[in-house]
């Protein structure tokens, strides 16, 4: 159950996903998240290592 409604979906699945990508890889990946329609909301964080 979401906190509150995005989009009128009141239920949603979370995952956490860690990559090892480069800048380049991280842009394209964002860009198709951004263009599919079943992702409601992503983030990426860089972590320091």
């Amino acid at each position: 159950m979401l906190a509150y409604p995005i989009n009128k979906v009141q239920e949603a699945y979370y995952y956490v996903n860690y990559f090892k990508l480069d800048s380049q890889a991280v842009k394209a990946l964002k860009r198709l998240y951004n263009i599919n329609e079943n992702i409601l909301r992503h983030m990426f964080v860089a972590r320091g290592e």
